[in-house]
């Protein structure tokens, strides 16, 4: 993970196939009960998702499917309840305008 986040910015994660590679790595890390594990992974696949250009759509697409999945149906499982909330909120600060059509579903998932 910090192998990825320090070379996040190099040009070459302008290939999609890089940046689908680097997404994969990191959603291996969830969920963890090792919670700066966690939130190391989520921050990374944040920077990611905001730089990956027409790759950032799938990913957050899928990300964002799979964190609503385990707040709703993995209700005493929580660190998985956990790195999905990470993931969403790095997420929704990365690219906001992609997770907007999810905000009923969010809000739903965790009340």
């Amino acid at each position: 993970l910090l192998a990825i986040q320090a070379i996040q910015d190099l040009e070459f994660l302008e290939h999609t196939t890089k940046v689908a590679r680097f997404v994969g790595f990191i959603t291996i890390c969830f969920p963890t009960e090792n919670v700066k594990q966690a939130q190391l992974a989520a921050t990374v696949l944040g920077r990611l998702a905001k730089i990956g250009g027409a790759l950032a759509t799938d990913v957050v697409e899928s990300e964002a499917k799979r964190a609503l999945e385990w707040l709703i149906s993995e209700k005493d499982v929580h660190n998985r309840r956990y790195c999905a909330l990470l993931v969403l909120r790095e997420l929704t600060t990365a690219v906001p305008s992609l997770l907007f059509q999810r905000v009923e579903q969010f809000i739903e998932a965790v009340w």
